[in-house]
């Protein structure tokens, strides 16, 4: 019996961690026969499946970039409808298919089984990555769609599905999980190295914008990872007598007051719901820094090469989940770690008390934001 150290899904729920258990007992005495065999040379088509949210999909942009670079096969990435809008900009992704799966769907809307197992059926390549180790994503593909081989993790469970086991990087960057396919390819390179800032892909916004500015990002798609509105309207009042401040993010998170609140700071201009992904991308493109909360967007900003403060919850791991660094002192986390936290981090995305960021007091991240100009 291979011995698994399971993580994902209803982890705490022991009724559902010996269910997994017996089913990985019984599958991998039936399928692990001639696993972990593959012939790399062969591969002509290798499609990466990453079915998760916007800031994940950033997160491998310089590992596609590099396997793009050193292999000539095709690369396919499979990725949800709004992340395909990015990806099928970038030059170094060969092919795109959409697929929206539904437990990764926020909108519970955009729930139609049928139809993502239509989209799965489209994919047909060589080899397919699985970047999660999500027994989600491994059970899906594995009837759904055509493959040589199915490379991936085990640690959601059904890993006796693959045609290869990688080893887990529980520590680390969570870029390591990507780079594992690299070595696959015995590509030891560091994917940071050949990234240039203009591989993000995004569209010009056509605004008169300051030559010089601060990008305020306000919104995250967590509720437990959201910095009160009213304090980033109090920040901005104090940073805005210094430095012009356009102000970013999803116009559901505010009330009508207080979108009139910072709309009528002056030095401010606040863009909030009047531009797209890829509009807002070229705001983030064209700025001078970058303020935001963990969410895409800091993950944007930094492989932007711009200088970044980012505000974390305690959620998730900073040195996990943290956004990549171009240069020396380019990131700036503030980062509080309640008891509630754990070591790295309670994974909630809701939170009835919020601490992590109610904690974090205005002046914290204004001296961060003045630290950040000062590196300039």
């Amino acid at each position: 019996m291979v011995s698994i150290n399971y993580r994902f899904i209803n982890q705490n729920n022991k009724r559902y961690m010996r269910f997994i258990s017996r089913i990985d007992k019984i599958g991998y005495k039936i399928f692990n026969k001639n696993k972990n065999r593959i012939d790399y040379s062969s591969v002509k088509s290798v499609a990466i499946l990453q079915l998760a949210h916007i800031g994940d999909f950033i997160l491998t942009l310089p590992f596609a970039n590099l396997l793009h670079q050193k292999i000539s096969s095709k690369i396919i990435f499979v990725v949800n409808s709004t992340n395909a809008l990015l990806a099928k900009k970038c030059s170094f992704i060969d092919d795109v298919i959409e697929v929206d799966a539904p437990y990764f769907a926020r909108n519970k809307n955009n729930n139609n089984l049928f139809s993502f197992v239509k989209q799965l059926s489209k994919i047909n390549a060589d080899l397919i990555f699985d970047l999660r180790g999500d027994i989600r994503n491994l059970i899906s593909v594995y009837f759904a769609s055509k493959y040589k081989y199915l490379v991936g993790y085990a640690e959601g469970g059904c890993g006796f599905l693959l045609s290869k086991r990688l080893d887990y990087p529980w520590h680390g960057h969570i870029s390591e999980t990507f780079n594992k396919l690299l070595l696959e390819f015995d590509i030891n390179e560091n994917p940071i190295d050949y990234w240039n800032k203009d591989n993000i892909p995004y569209i010009d916004c056509r605004l008169k914008l300051p030559k010089n500015y601060l990008l305020i990002h306000i919104s995250t798609a967590a509720q437990a990872r959201q910095w009160p509105i009213e304090n980033f309207i109090e920040l901005i009042k104090k940073v805005s007598k210094y430095i012009h401040v356009i102000v970013l993010g999803v116009k559901n998170d505010l009330t009508p007051a207080q979108f009139a609140d910072i709309k009528y700071i002056p030095n401010t201009t606040v863009l909030i719901g009047k531009t797209n992904l890829l509009e807002s991308i070229d705001i983030v493109r064209k700025s001078s820094y970058f303020l935001g909360l963990e969410s895409a967007f800091v993950h944007i900003a930094a492989l932007l090469g711009k200088r970044v403060v980012g505000i974390y919850s305690g959620t998730t791991n900073k040195l996990r989940w943290g956004p990549f660094s171009l240069y020396p002192d380019q990131i700036i986390i503030i980062k509080n770690k309640p008891s509630c936290s754990g070591e790295d981090g309670c994974g909630k995305l809701n939170c009835i008390n919020n601490i992590c960021m109610m904690q974090i007091n205005i002046d914290r991240v204004f001296q961060a934001v003045n630290e950040m100009i000062e590196k300039n």
